[in-house]
C-alpha cells in the first residue's frame, strides 16, 4: 500500500519524479496503479486523478474500475461500482458480468438477479459468462425458482453447452437442495470431468 500511495502522490504532484514509465508517456498512468489498490479508497483516489485528466470518459478505463471494484467485493465498493454502472449510458454485457460476478460473491447476491432484468429489458444478450454468475447469486441465496428460470433462458439462448454452465447449475441445483435436478443436468454433460480442488 505504501508504493500505491507515493504513485499515487506522484501523480498529483506538481514537481514529480520521472520514472521509466512516465518518462515514455510523460505522466504515470492510472491503469497501471488500479490492479495494485487494496482498497475503495485508493480505487477512488486513482479514479479523481483519472477526472483530472479525463480519462473518466473513456469507456475502457470505466471497464477496469468497475472490474476492480467487483473482484472482492465489499457493500461500498458494490454500491460504488453500482454508481458508475448505472451512469452508463449504454452498459456492454462485459460490464453487466463485472457486476453479476461482484454481486453474487457479495452481502446482496440477488442484485445480480434484479440488475440482468434491467439489462435484458434494455436489448443486452447474455454470453457464456453471463449465467454462472447469476445460477451462483440464486445458489448462495437458495433462489430456486429464480435459478430455474434462468436455467431455461440459457437454453433459450443456447447457451446450454457451455461448458461454463454445467458447474454452475449444478452447484446451484445441490445448493437449493434439489438433488434431482443436479443429477439430471450431471447426465446430459456428454464428457464430464472430474477437477481437482
Amino acid at each position: 500500500m505504501a508504493i500505491l500511495v507515493q504513485e499515487l502522490t506522484q501523480l498529483s504532484s506538481p514537481n514529480r519524479r520521472t520514472t521509466k514509465e512516465s518518462s515514455i508517456t510523460g505522466t504515470i498512468n492510472p491503469l497501471s496503479l488500479l490492479p495494485k489498490s487494496t482498497s475503495l479508497k485508493e480505487i477512488k483516489q486513482i479514479q479523481a486523478y483519472s477526472i483530472k485528466t479525463h480519462l473518466h470518459n473513456n469507456m475502457f478505463w470505466v471497464t477496469k474500475v468497475i472490474n476492480q471494484c467487483t473482484l472482492d467485493p465489499t457493500p461500498s465498493s458494490m454500491n460504488h461500482a453500482h454508481h458508475l454502472f448505472d451512469q452508463i449510458p449504454h452498459p456492454d454485457i462485459i460490464l453487466f458480468n463485472f457486476m453479476a460476478r461482484g454481486y453474487s460473491r457479495s452481502y446482496a447476491p440477488l442484485q445480480a438477479i434484479l440488475l440482468f432484468v434491467r439489462v435484458v429489458s434494455l436489448g443486452l444478450v447474455p454470453d457464456n459468462y453471463t449465467f454462472p454468475s447469476l445460477l451462483k447469486a440464486c445458489a448462495i441465496a437458495k433462489a430456486l425458482q429464480e435459478g430455474k428460470q434462468l436455467h431455461s433462458l440459457a437454453i433459450k439462448h443456447g447457451l446450454n453447452q457451455s461448458p461454463y454452465l454445467y458447474p454452475a447449475l449444478i452447484n446451484m441445483y445441490t445448493k437449493c437442495d434439489n438433488m434431482g435436478s443436479a443429477r439430471f443436468v450431471f447426465d446430459r454433460i456428454e464428457e464430464p470431468c472430474a477437477c481437482e480442488g
